[in-house]
C-alpha cells in the first residue's frame, strides 16, 4: 500500500475502534445505573476517612439535612455487608454518588456541635473516633481561632480523601471496561488483522470510512447507538460458520495435513485479532476520538492541491477556396493574368 492508502486504513481502523469503545461506555454507564458501584466507593472512602467501619459516624453525616438531601431514603449502618475494612452497601444502594466539600464539612460541624473556635475546640476533644479527633484539632490549630478558615482546612482533608476513592472507582471501571471490551469484540468478532487486511484491498469501504470518520469528528465523542452505525459500516464482522478452526477442521479430515499455516490461519491470527482490539477498545473512545481527528487533519494537510483544468482551446474553422478554371476567371473578379489563387479565408470562432 502507498502512504496515503496506510493513513486511510488507520483512519478507518480508529473509526471502529471508537464505535466498539463506544458500546463499551454505554455498557458501563448502564451499569453503573443499575449497581450504583460509584455510590458504593464513595459511602466506604468515607467510613475510611472517618476511621468508622461501623457506620455510625458516617450515619450521622449522611443522614444530616445537607447531605439527606442529596438522596431518597436514610442511611442504615445495619444493611452493611462483608466484615471490617471489607464492609460495604450492598448493590444499588440509593446513596449519593457524590458529595460537596462543603455539604460534608457543614454536616461534620453540625455533628461535633459548636459555633465558635473555642466550643468546637472542646467538643472535638471529646470525639470517640481517634482519627476525627486528632484531624478536628490539628485543623483547629492551624485555624488559629479562624472558623472559616478551619472550614476550608477540613474541606482540604476530604478532597484529599475523596482522590483515594476516584483512584478506587477508576481502577475498577477500568477493569469492568477491559472485561466489556473484550466480550463485545468476541460477540462482534471484530478482528483487528483481518479488519486491516479487508481496508487494504477494498478501496470503497476504505473511502466510505474515511468519510465517515470525516463527519464523525465534528460530532463529539459522544455515539448515538453506536452498534447500529458499526453495524452499517459493511465490515468483515461477525461469526458466520463458527469460529474459523471449527470449518473443515483437518485435525478431523486429514492430521497429517496440518502444519503452521493452519495454526496461524485458524487458531493464532484470529486470537491475536480479538486481542489487539479489545486491548485497543478498552483504551476508551475519547482516546480513539482524539486519534481519528488528528489521522484526519493530517490526511488534510497531506493531500495535493487540485491541479487546474487547463482552458479549452479556441474553436477554428478554415475555409478553403479552390482557385476556378480558366473560363471561370472573369466570373469571380479575379484576373486571370499574374493572379494570385485565393488560397484561404481563416475564421476564428
Amino acid at each position: 500500500m502507498f502512504g496515503s492508502e496506510i493513513l486511510d486504513v488507520a483512519i478507518g481502523l480508529s473509526l471502529i475502534y471508537l464505535l466498539l469503545a463506544s458500546i463499551c461506555s454505554l455498557l458501563r454507564e448502564r451499569a453503573e445505573a443499575l449497581l450504583k458501584t460509584r455510590a458504593i466507593d464513595l459511602e466506604r472512602g468515607i467510613r475510611s476517612l472517618l476511621d468508622d467501619p461501623d457506620g455510625v459516624m458516617a450515619a450521622k453525616i449522611y443522614n444530616h439535612p445537607l447531605v439527606s438531601g442529596l438522596f431518597v431514603g436514610t442511611y442504615d449502618p445495619n444493611a452493611l455487608k462483608g466484615a471490617g475494612d471489607d464492609k460495604r452497601m450492598p448493590r444499588g444502594t440509593t446513596l449519593p454518588s457524590y458529595i460537596p466539600a462543603k455539604n460534608f464539612v457543614g454536616a461534620l460541624l453540625d455533628t461535633v456541635g459548636g459555633t465558635s473556635a473555642a466550643d468546637l475546640r472542646t467538643a472535638a476533644a471529646t470525639i470517640p473516633d481517634d482519627a476525627v479527633r486528632k484531624v478536628m484539632l490539628h485543623a483547629l490549630d492551624d485555624a488559629a481561632g479562624d472558623v472559616a478558615r478551619l472550614r476550608t482546612n477540613l474541606e482540604t482533608w476530604f478532597n484529599n480523601g475523596m482522590d483515594s476513592v476516584s483512584s478506587w472507582y477508576r481502577r475498577r471501571s477500568q477493569n469492568v471496561i477491559m472485561l466489556l471490551a473484550l466480550v463485545a469484540t468476541v460477540v462482534v468478532n471484530a478482528n483487528t488483522l483481518t479488519i486491516v487486511e479487508r481496508l487494504s484491498i477494498d478501496d470503497s469501504l476504505r473511502a466510505t470510512l474515511v468519510a465517515q470518520a470525516g463527519d464523525r469528528g465534528g460530532q463529539g465523542v459522544a455515539v448515538a447507538d453506536p452498534y447500529a452505525q458499526l453495524g452499517k459500516l459493511g465490515l468483515p464482522l461477525g461469526w458466520q460458520g463458527g469460529w474459523p478452526g471449527a470449518r473443515g477442521n483437518p485435525l478431523v479430515a486429514a492430521p497429517a495435513a496440518v502444519g503452521w499455516a493452519w495454526w496461524w490461519e485458524q487458531v493464532l491470527q484470529p486470537l491475536i485479532g480479538l486481542l489487539l482490539t479489545a486491548f485497543a477498545v478498552s483504551l476508551g473512545a475519547p482516546v480513539w476520538f482524539d486519534v481519528m481527528n488528528r489521522l484526519v487533519s493530517l490526511r488534510a494537510s497531506l493531500k495535493p492541491p487540485e491541479t487546474p483544468v487547463p482552458a479549452a482551446p479556441p474553436n477554428v474553422t478554415v475555409q478553403m477556396v479552390m482557385p476556378a478554371a480558366a473560363g471561370d476567371l472573369s466570373n469571380n473578379g479575379i484576373s486571370p493574368a499574374g493572379a494570385e489563387p485565393n488560397v484561404a479565408n481563416v475564421v476564428a470562432k
